[in-house]
């Protein structure tokens, strides 16, 4: 009873991203990459929670060296996840002071890097997708 409340109530089924403003255009890519990391981060924060994940990873009990392995690799997409976010934000950020040709030419160059990291993390979401319930 309490798993079809908690579904009804949070819309689990559904995929959303608070970065994505309702009625503003977004890009494919940037739809998958915002609602699926954004979905990734809320059941690591929720359903999974940082102090089990952390407590396999680091704990002596013989917890399984696949268990620790797929915990360490949930903890390694998420904490890049937030970092990606942050970078990003700033990158925003900074658009709103870019005064020259080449702040400009020096911050494209920027967006793209970071936005090169996505696609080998998508990757390894999808390869971690059927066991993310350690």
């Amino acid at each position: 009873m309490f798993y079809r409340l908690k579904n009804l109530r949070a819309r689990t089924n559904v995929m959303r991203s608070d970065e994505l403003k309702l009625g503003k255009w977004h890009e494919f890519d940037t739809k998958l990459k915002f609602t699926a990391f954004d979905t990734f981060q809320w059941h690591v924060e929720n359903d999974m929670t940082l102090d089990y994940l952390g407590w396999c990873v680091s704990t002596e009990e013989d917890v399984g060296d696949e268990q620790r392995q797929k915990a360490q690799e949930i903890l390694d997409i998420y904490n890049w996840w937030k970092h990606h976010k942050a970078l990003l934000k700033l990158i925003e950020w900074t658009w709103d002071i870019v005064t020259s040709l080449e702040d400009e030419k020096r911050l494209l160059v920027e967006e793209e890097r970071i936005e090169k990291e996505v696609i080998p993390y998508l990757h390894r979401l999808v390869d971690i997708s059927p066991t993310v319930w350690i």
